[in-house]
């Protein structure tokens, strides 16, 4: 669910989905931030 957030910051790197694997921690802490 987290996941549709990021989304709108980068589309891209959610479609590929390894990308966020990587650093999945980086763009949680991002997306509430944006979301907030």
């Amino acid at each position: 669910m987290v996941l549709l957030f990021p989304t709108t910051s980068s589309p891209a790197e959610t479609h590929s989905g390894t990308s966020q694997i990587e650093f999945p921690e980086a763009k949680l802490t991002d997306a509430p931030k944006e979301a907030r």
